[in-house]
């Protein structure tokens, strides 16, 4: 499926006048100490600023209220009210918020995902690259409104155009499955290796698979292995699950067999949701057929990345 971009501080800056130089430098500093993670001292500075109209502070203090952040409660509505202040201004993030916000819905908002097209329409529309794959999937799938398949590729091949990591990533998986494209099993391995390189967890356990399985190419179990555990490494508990059915489906190439049995509980101790029971039964079913030494030493092995 196409994965969707949630909030994002931004990171560019708008053009300023210098009468406003002072706060824009001030806000600067108070960003970077909240995405440092010291949110108390960052919203300090923050709020008074969102409260005189910076529209930097104003999405980051309706992200604050999203997310319960810094000590202010989860407020939909006052997210949704400072958001809103600082798309006004067309800060480029604010409107690609206020669309995840309408889509997901929170606590005290229900989703309205025609109001979320329409957020994620106008945050396209000033060039928010975050944006771009939400749209996508949303016209792909005919949410929100009418199913346009031609203009979600074009609007993926624009991101892909511009570098957009999650562009890249939706557009492999439509080549992969032949979703609204014919199926290029080739490009698929092309753009989940870029989306890969551009740090996203998911493209590489995808594009690993596609190593494994030889699809699109060679076969390269090492290569698969490596993206496996880069996924691992960005706390994703399926890099583990596959890199564990690696070794176990590939004994030849894999003689250390624990080693498989160690990255499948690290799967299941690192998995949420339905993942946790389906990758713990996945390790108890394999573990069925080693000694008790070898589960022991299973279980007190360190997984490295």
């Amino acid at each position: 499926m196409i994965r969707r971009i949630f909030v994002a501080l931004v990171v560019a800056f708008l053009g300023l006048t210098p009468a406003f130089a002072q706060t824009e430098a001030a806000v600067a500093a108070a960003r970077q100490l909240y995405l440092d993670g010291d949110y108390a001292a960052a919203l300090a500075v923050l709020i008074p600023a969102a409260g005189a109209g910076n529209a930097q502070a104003q999405n980051i203090v309706g992200a604050a209220y999203q997310s319960g952040t810094g000590g202010l409660p989860v407020d939909a509505q006052k997210a949704l009210q400072y958001f809103g202040l600082s798309a006004a201004q067309n800060f480029p993030s604010a409107h690609h918020n206020l669309g995840v916000l309408y889509e997901h819905g929170m606590q005290g908002l229900t989703p309205d995902l025609q109001t979320a097209r329409a957020f994620y329409e106008q945050s396209v529309q000033i060039g928010w690259l975050g944006s771009y794959s939400n749209l996508a999937s949303m016209l792909r799938d005919g949410i929100g409104g009418p199913a346009d398949e031609p203009r979600a590729v074009a609007l993926l091949e624009q991101g892909l155009a511009q570098g957009d990591p999650s562009s890249i990533h939706a557009l492999a998986y439509m080549y992969h499955d032949g979703v609204a494209v014919p199926v290029d099993l080739v490009r698929a391995r092309d753009l989940y290796r870029q989306a890969a390189d551009a740090g996203i967890a998911y493209a590489m356990n995808d594009y690993g698979l596609m190593l494994e399985n030889a699809e699109g190419g060679l076969p390269d179990l090492p290569g698969a292995m490596a993206q496996y555990r880069n996924a691992m490494a960005h706390g994703e508990a399926y890099g583990g699950i596959n890199a564990a059915w690696l070794i176990f489906n590939h004994i030849a190439d894999y003689p250390d067999q624990v080693e498989g049995l160690a990255l499948c509980y690290w799967a299941r101790d690192h998995a949420t949701g339905d993942d946790v029971a389906v990758y713990g039964a996945s390790c108890d079913s394999v573990a069925a057929g080693y000694s008790k030494t070898e589960v022991e030493q299973a279980t007190r092995r360190s997984v490295t990345f």
